[in-house]
This record gives structure tokens, sequence and C-alpha cells, in this order.
């Protein structure tokens, strides 16, 4: 009696527990769905809700490539989604990109050369017509963010 009594307090308690656990993750389900609603069909098997915290709003994907039109779009995705039904205002857009990690991927086996440290990433250096032109067009760009990035890829060629 004492253990079901125990259980029922864990699942059911206001100030914490369970329930508090069970709600988020509720509520975070109702998000990704309006996240997904308005990501690009190409991109949404590619983005995951990760949080929606201090008006932030973070997703995740594994790839760089997915990342920065991401933060291009950030704009767009904002107007989109600021304001709907659990949302509330949103303000900013972070961006993650974990290359490893998809909703299950933590169930899967890891590659033997990953988890040994093989995997090498190379960083090739930019022509100077190519860093002048990120130069530029980090110039242009609304979002500080994306701005920021760009003037530090065209910095890193040695420009």
């Amino acid at each position: 009696m004492s253990r079901s009594r125990s259980l029922n307090k864990l699942f059911n308690e206001a100030e914490g527990g369970l329930a508090k656990v069970i709600a988020r993750t509720a509520a975070l389900s109702a998000i990704a769905d309006q996240v997904s609603g308005v990501i690009p069909s190409l991109l949404r098997d590619q983005v995951w809700l990760g949080d929606i915290r201090d008006q932030t709003l973070t997703l995740i994907c594994n790839s760089n490539v997915i990342a920065n039109r991401l933060r291009f779009m950030e704009y767009q995705l904002l107007n989109e989604l600021s304001g709907r039904n659990g949302l509330g205002e949103i303000h900013s857009l972070r961006v993650m990109v974990n290359r490893d990690w998809r909703p299950g991927s933590e169930l899967l086996p890891r590659p033997a050369e990953h988890e040994a440290g093989q995997i090498s990433q190379r960083a090739e250096r930019l022509s100077d017509a190519s860093a002048e032109l990120i130069a530029q067009t980090s110039e242009g760009v609304r979002s500080p963010k994306l701005a920021e990035a760009l003037k530090k890829l065209a910095d890193r060629s040695g420009h």
C-alpha cells in the first residue's frame, strides 16, 4: 500500500516529480509540431526542436548546411511562429549542429572509427575572392548572428 502511494505521489505531485516532466514533454511535443509546420519540407526531416526558453527557440540539425539555411531564414521563422498557441513571443533563434544526433539515435550503435576519434575534419583555406564575397555578404545580412558567423568565416581565411 505504501509503495502505491509513493508511486501515485511521484506521478501526480503538483510541486515537481514526473507530473512536471510529463507536462513539459507534452508542451514541447505540441511546439515541435508547430515548428515542423513552418520548416520547409526539404529540411523537415533534418531539423528537431531542442527547446524553447527565455523567448529563444533552439533547433537541432545534423549539418552546417542546414544550420546556415535555418539561420538565413531566422526572421521568417520567428515571424511565422511568434504568437502561435503555446509559443508566446519568440525573439531569437538558436541553431545547434549535432551530426550524431537524431531522435532515437542514442539507441543506435556508434561507428567504431568515430568512437576512436579517427574521423578528422579538414579545414581548407578560402580563396581571396570567396573570402571577400562572404565578407560583403555579411554586411547585407539582417541577422546579427549570421553576419557575425559570416565575418568569422571570411576572417578565418587569413584576410
